[in-house]
C-alpha cells in the first residue's frame, strides 16, 4: 500500500481529495470538522452526511478521522470503535 504524506497541521494540507462523491465532501472538510470539536465518526456523519447515500466512502472517511485525531495528540488505543456500515 502508498504510504502517504501527512502534514502536521491538518488545515494545512495539500488540495482537496472529494472522500464521499455523493454529498462532494472533501477530505479538508472531514480536517476541519475535526479541528472545529468534532470527536468521532459519528459526529463527522451528522456534521458533513457523509455515508448516508451507498456508504462507500466510509472506510476512507474513517482512517481520516482516525489519522486527525491522533495528529491532535488522542491515543488510537483511545478513540472508540464505531461500525462503518451505511
Amino acid at each position: 500500500m502508498q504510504q502517504f504524506k501527512r502534514f502536521p497541521n491538518p488545515l494545512e494540507s495539500p488540495p482537496a481529495m472529494i472522500v464521499c462523491i455523493c454529498h462532494n465532501v472533501a477530505d479538508k472538510a472531514i480536517r476541519q470538522a475535526i479541528a472545529s470539536g468534532a470527536e468521532s465518526l459519528h459526529q463527522i456523519r451528522s456534521q458533513l452526511n457523509i455515508g448516508s447515500c451507498c456508504g462507500k466512502c466510509l472506510p476512507c472517511a474513517k482512517t481520516i478521522v482516525r489519522e486527525s485525531l491522533e495528529d491532535l495528540g488522542f491515543s488510537a488505543t483511545a478513540l472508540r470503535r464505531e461500525p462503518i456500515a451505511a
